[in-house]
């Protein structure tokens, strides 16, 4: 169910959430976007945004569906 409810849209969590996932990895065939607080955080095929100002400017940039993903349940 959840793969389906996020497959091709833009998925926005938090690093902990992100960390979660099998091996660290974003989710595939979506557009991943990590907010986390360390500046030196990366993680390949996802877009890190460091405060709400600069997550708003990436969410300009990317059209479809939002999620905001949570360790323990998911907003559509």
């Amino acid at each position: 169910m959840f793969r389906q409810e996020t497959t091709g849209k833009v998925c926005v969590m938090g690093r902990k959430t992100q960390e979660s996932f099998p091996g660290g990895l974003p989710l595939k065939n979506r557009i991943n976007i990590v907010l986390t607080r360390n500046e030196n955080y990366k993680v390949k095929d996802a877009i890190i945004v460091h405060s709400i100002e600069e997550l708003m400017e990436e969410l300009k940039k990317v059209s479809g569906r939002r999620c905001i993903l949570h360790r323990r349940r998911h907003y559509l």
